[in-house]
This record gives structure tokens, sequence and C-alpha cells, in this order.
């Protein structure tokens, strides 16, 4: 299982690194172009257009990866495929429709700034979040079928070309905000047609009255995701939008840039997530013996914390070369890789909640810390402005983190060694808060306590796991290309 792990994870991760490092060394050039009020508009814009799409999908992603396991035949999985396809692309006109009437006549009360107007900025970004509707099933079929490297081809091209695509709107013809919208609606206009290409020999319009009934069952079991997506979309991004009522968009496009300071990072955590959960579901399925799934959610703590440490110390390249105007982005980005760090880390218990299809859970695992991550905000970035809003986030990550243990610790209680787990998350807390109060001092200094603390964590790591590291380096070895091992 490990051995397929990091392999795909080797494959996933490949475009997320290359686009994160090149988004990540473009950051210096966007800002000598782009205000923070211009960032700002962007992400509250993103932030939106993401819960407009939890409503418009219904979430049919998450029903469409588990259900298709459970059919036998090729024409079971055709007919499936098929019907769902097309009931997506119907239902994201009709979502889309009905939210863009909505928008252009309450959009001065959603969007309280006057900069944000209809047209461009929420017509470009409800046609992007159509384009994500039709792209739903053709990925997630892509992911199911673990079709790897055509997946990662397909998002390294759209970033290519979204990118190319801003950077001359930016440049040439100083369309700012606007700009980075067009980049992305023909990254994602691209993407659909490759999508389209890929899914056509898995489609069979011979469809039956099976076919309503699969629909039936995707929604049924999706449905709790609506409201666990949508829950688990406001505490990781409603601090924008509440930032914008309370403060004003510079901060939100301070809090915006200090997000894309960490980009790659995002980017390789996803990836893992991708990677893992087939894996997993397919060695439940073969009773692999509970030991060695304990382990490999273990090794994968290990990888997990290593990255967040050594991105930790990457940051600082780009210092010298941002615009003034951005520098406070440098001193909050270290609570947003501890947020991304706890948010990540909860892909290991998910997975036994929806391998057991305890969905019901879900809801609850992503409301309570939604409702408490809102209220600390609204509280919080009153008196401490964006500090506040990234404080309760990471809370309610932490919240998160401990209910999704509870629920899986109740369907199995084999998996996870909680001592080693709790430990581990201290240390990683202590590694990130030592850091940010490592950037006030020199730069050789500072950069020759980040390389002895990252040692040190390779070197308590390894002790630990001793054994395993033994039988497992020569994977790692060639995932980081430092030896040419085949896995």
């Amino acid at each position: 299982m490990l051995k397929t792990i990091f392999k795909n994870l080797s494959i996933y991760a490949i475009v997320p690194i290359v686009t994160g490092i090149v988004s990540f060394l473009l950051l210096p050039i966007k800002s000598r172009y782009l205000l923070p009020l211009d960032y700002g508009i962007i992400g509250l814009l993103t932030t939106v257009g993401g819960i407009i799409t939890v409503f418009s999908t219904l979430q049919l992603n998450s029903g469409f990866m588990r259900i298709y396991h459970d059919l036998k035949s090729k024409k079971q999985k055709r007919e499936y495929t098929t019907s769902l396809f097309i009931f997506t692309i119907f239902l994201g006109i009709i979502a889309v429709f009905l939210i863009g009437c909505l928008l252009f006549f309450f959009s001065h009360i959603i969007f309280p700034s006057k900069v944000i107007s209809f047209f461009p900025y929420i017509a470009v970004q409800l046609i992007i979040v159509y384009l994500i509707q039709f792209n739903l099933i053709p990925d997630s079929l892509m992911v199911t079928e673990q079709k790897a490297k055509l997946r990662s081809t397909n998002r390294l091209l759209n970033f290519i070309i979204s990118t190319c695509c801003s950077l001359y709107f930016i440049v040439y013809l100083n369309l700012k905000a606007e700009g980075i919208l067009y980049g992305i609606c023909l990254g994602h206009l691209f993407s659909s047609i490759f999508y389209l290409v890929f899914i056509s020999k898995y489609l069979n319009f011979s469809l039956s009255l099976k076919s309503i009934v699969y629909i039936k069952k995707t929604i049924k079991y999706s449905v709790p995701f609506i409201s666990a997506c949508l829950c688990a979309y406001l505490y990781t991004y409603s601090d924008k939008y509440i930032l914008s009522i309370m403060l004003n968009l510079h901060d939100v496009g301070i809090y915006t840039f200090a997000q894309n300071l960490i980009l790659p990072l995002s980017f390789v955590l996803g990836a893992l997530d991708a990677s893992f959960l087939p894996e997993y579901y397919k060695s439940k399925k073969k009773n692999i013996n509970n030991d060695i799934l304990k382990r490999t959610n273990e090794v994968l703590f290990v990888a997990l914390g290593a990255l967040v440490v050594f991105w930790t110390g990457f940051i600082k390249t780009i210092y010298f070369l941002i615009d003034s105007s951005y520098l406070q982005s440098f001193s909050i980005v270290w609570f947003l890789i501890l947020f991304w760090f706890f948010r990540y880390l909860y892909i290991f218990p998910t997975a036994i909640i929806l391998f057991y299809k305890k969905t019901r859970y879900i809801p609850f695992l992503h409301f309570v810390p939604a409702v408490v991550n809102i209220g600390f905000n609204i509280v919080l970035i009153k008196y401490l402005g964006i500090y506040g809003a990234l404080i309760s986030t990471i809370i309610c990550a932490i919240i998160t983190l401990i209910l999704s243990h509870y629920f899986a610790y109740k369907l199995d209680k084999k998996s996870f060694d909680y001592k080693y787990l709790a430990g581990f998350c201290c240390i990683i807390v202590i590694f990130v808060f030592f850091m940010h109060y490592l950037q006030y001092s020199k730069f050789l200094y500072n950069l020759l306590v980040k390389m002895c603390l990252f040692g040190l964590y390779l070197l308590v790591s390894i002790k630990y796991y001793a054994l395993d590291f033994k039988r497992y380096i020569n994977k790692i070895m060639f995932f980081l290309k430092i030896a040419k091992y085949k896995i």
C-alpha cells in the first residue's frame, strides 16, 4: 500500500510542486503590478465562488468516487458515469443561472465594497464556477481510475495557460484583478476540453431506468457532504469575507497574498490526499492488517511534518524581492502554515469515516468548527485585526482534527497511536512558532538555526521509526530524486 501511495504521490506532487514554485517565484512580479486591493478583490470573489460551487455541485464527486468502486461490470460503470456527467452539466446551468440572477440584483448587499461590480467581476467568476462544475465528474473519474499522469498533465496545462494569459492581461493590458479572472477562466476552459476528450471514452448513451437510480443513490450519499463542505469552506475562508466587512479589501489582499506564499505546500498536501484515499479504500477491502495501515498513517504523518518544517525555511527566499506594500504578509504566513498542517492532517481519520459510510458524522464534524470560527472571527478581528482571523482559523482546525479522530476511533480503534499523534502535533506547533520569531533575526543566523531544527526533526523521526525508515528509505529517496531507485 505504501509503495503505491508514494508512487501516486510522486506523480500527483510533481505538478503541484512545479506550479506552486512557479507561482511563488512570480509573486515579486505580481506585487509590482497588483495592489493589495486587487488581491483583496480576487480573494473575496474566490471565497464567494467556492461557496456557490458547494451548492451547485451538490458534492456529487464524493458520492461518485465511493459508489463507482461498488460497480462490478464496465457496462454499469459507463452507464453510471454518463448519467451523472449529464446530470451535473444541466444542474450547473440551472444553478449558475439562478445564483447569477440573485447576485445581479443583490450584489451591493453581498459585496459591501463598491469596487466589486457584477460586470466584469461577478459575471466572470460565475463562468469559472460553471467550468469547475463541468469538470467535476471527469476529474473524479481520473482520480478513481488512478490516472495520475493524465490528471497532472491537465493541471499543468491549465496552470500554464492561466498564468501566461493572466500575466499578459496584467502587464500589457493593465487589467489588474479582472486580468487574473480572465486568465483563470481561460485555463479552466482548456481543462474542460481536455476532460471532455478523456471522459468520452467512458460514456455510454444507451441509458436505462437504472440511470435515475444511480443519480438518486449518488445524491443520497452526497447530500450530507453539502453541509459538511459548506461548513468546511466557511471555517477555512469566512475570515476573508468578515475581514472585508469589518476592515477593508486591503487587509483581505494582505491575507490572500500570504496564502499565495504557501501555495506549494497546500498543493502538495492536496496531492497527498488524492494519492492516499483510493489506496486506503482498496487496502481496507482486501482486509489488510490494521497494523500495516497504522504504520502507513504514521509514516505519512512524518512525511507531512517534514514537508511543513522544510517549507517554513523556504519562504524567506523572496522576502527582499516583494514590494514593500506586501511585507506584512510575511509576519502572518507562519500561522497559515500551521493551519494547513492541521487542515490536512485530518484526511486520515476522515478516510475511516468514509470507508464505513458513516456520512452522518460529516455534517457535525464541520458544523461546530464553522460556527465557532465565525463567532471567533467577529470577536477577535475587532480587536486583533488580521491576527484575530488567523487565530480563530487555527483553533477551528484543531477542533475539526479532534472531532474527526473521535469519530474515527469509534469505528476503528487500532488505526492510530494517539500519544504519538499528540506529541507530533506539539512538536510541529513549537517549530513553526519558533521559526516565526526567527524572522526578526539576521538572515544567516536565521538560516542556520532553521537547518539545525530541520535536521533535529529528521533525527528524532528516524530514531523513532528506525526499522520502518530502513525498509522504506529507497522509496523516499526516489521520491526526493536523491537516488534513482525503482519503486
